[in-house]
């Protein structure tokens, strides 16, 4: 990240970042595409770690050797670390979609998993039908679930958490 950008001093400031990338549906209409969509959503809190590891970035983005000759004009770059935050994965091209946590961070460091968790039925209020009934625990399949909230909003016996 360049230091003379506003949006390295915002990073400065907060020191948190949110992004989401998409991609998929290519050559596709846009009601087609929006369902063959893949996306990645990261937030976290950053780390301004200097000049460490510029040389391993410059080495996989030939690209910035164009824009970033030489050393003097690299001057003006630092590196964020991010650490502590959510990431997830959506595939909205399966059905029921596919949504996957996961973690960047030392994975000796336990996270606590968000979703929510059925004792009980609310199956009819899940659109994507990912509520496990095949065993005496009724259980949210976390991977398919989008968190909507409806099977938490709707349980009038309170048995559904929220994590």
């Amino acid at each position: 990240m360049a230091k003379g950008r506003g949006f390295y001093r915002q990073l400065m400031d907060t020191h948190y970042i949110a992004m989401t990338g998409m991609c998929g549906g290519e050559g596709m209409s846009r009601k087609e595409a929006s369902m063959r969509m893949q996306a990645i959503s990261l937030g976290g809190y950053v780390e301004n770690i200097g000049t460490e590891k510029l040389d391993e970035i410059f080495a996989e983005n030939l690209y910035m050797v164009k824009v970033y000759p030489n050393e003097q004009s690299r001057e003006a770059l630092r590196v964020f670390k991010m650490s502590d935050g959510k990431r997830e994965f959506f595939d909205l091209s399966t059905k029921p979609i596919t949504r996957e946590e996961f973690t960047l961070v030392d994975a000796s460091e336990p996270k606590p998993a968000g979703g929510f968790v059925i004792t009980d039925t609310c199956l009819p209020v899940c659109p994507q039908e990912c509520i496990d009934h095949g065993s005496v625990l009724y259980v949210v399949e976390q991977e398919h679930c989008l968190y909507c909230g409806n099977c938490f909003s709707i349980c009038f016996i309170h048995v559904i958490e929220q994590k």
